[in-house]
């Protein structure tokens, strides 16, 4: 059977049965865990699910001589773009985008990937990077242009590095206010209120709040123990200098963080919960409600 790590839907005319609606599936099972399953890249359907194509990524383990990275943890339609042409994979390598509906895909080098040279923007190393997350943010109403917000986490240091951790230097959110062409750390290296990095900051999971958008959430996994960091939240993705405050360093979680399919948060009758990871429940208070 095929492994799927991603899903997003834009729906058509059909809004009851779907039957028009457009379909992406990222597959691979990327939960860094001993029997993750490969992927074989997206499959999309235009007809809400009766047929289907599969469209190949630019994969950078392939061309780093590294097998089996083909898990996709993230797919984001971009709804501001008409008939979801525009889409963005949080994947094995790097993240990839498409803005003619999967016909081509690129890795995006102006964000970390897979064997990135000392001249690239953010350089890489013998590791492989993880792209765990991805979101559409709100839209700058003077440049026509969303908040991007690409995330990276990944889980394990590296033996092929004489310092393992710096495998993780590249951990953290990502934003980009231009369509995708620079990014800049939002959350990294202690600042802000977000936990230093690498330091024990493995996976990342984003949520931008459905009743505003401006608010981000982000859970962070603990790569010392498998447990979690906390969730820290932003009351504006959007602002010159995003300010991160800890609304729950709690560790709730006994072990298998990492493992969690994306580590989902979910808003759920003003309360955030984490319903793959265990279950974390915010209180409707203290900066935590949306």
């Amino acid at each position: 059977s095929l492994a799927v790590g991603a899903l997003d839907v834009l729906p058509g005319s059909d809004v009851i049965n779907y039957s028009d609606a457009t379909i992406y599936v990222g597959t691979g099972e990327g939960n860094f865990s001993g029997p993750d399953k490969d992927g074989v890249g997206v499959l999309k359907s235009t007809d809400g699910g009766r047929t289907w194509t599969v469209q190949t990524l630019p994969f950078r383990g392939d061309v780093v001589g590294v097998p089996g990275v083909h898990r996709i943890r993230r797919l984001r339609i971009d709804r501001n773009v008409p008939g979801a042409q525009s889409v963005w994979a949080a994947a094995d390598g790097g993240v990839y985008h498409t803005a003619d509906g999967g016909t081509t895909w690129t890795l995006l080098t102006g964000l970390p990937y897979s064997g990135a040279p000392a001249s690239a923007v953010f350089p890489g190393g013998c590791w492989t990077e993880y792209a765990t997350d991805f979101a559409v943010g709100p839209v700058n109403a003077q440049t026509g242009q969303p908040a991007l917000l690409a995330v990276f986490g990944r889980v394990n240091d590296a033996t092929c590095d004489a310092t393992p951790a710096s495998a993780r230097k590249n951990n953290g959110i990502y934003r980009s206010v231009d369509g995708g062409a620079i990014w800049n750390k939002i959350g990294a290296s202690g600042a802000n209120g977000f936990p230093a990095i690498p330091g024990s900051v493995g996976r990342i999971a984003l949520l931008l709040a459905p009743s505003n958008p401006k608010h981000a959430y982000a859970l962070l996994h603990n790569s010392t123990n498998g447990n979690s960091l906390g969730i820290f939240s932003t009351q504006d993705i959007t602002a010159a200098t995003v300010a991160w405050t800890a609304g729950s360093t709690t560790n709730s979680q006994s072990s298998g963080l990492s493992n969690c399919n994306s580590c989902l948060l979910a808003v759920l009758k003003r309360q955030l919960a984490a319903p793959q990871c265990g279950m974390f429940w915010s209180e409707p208070k203290g900066g935590m409600t949306p």
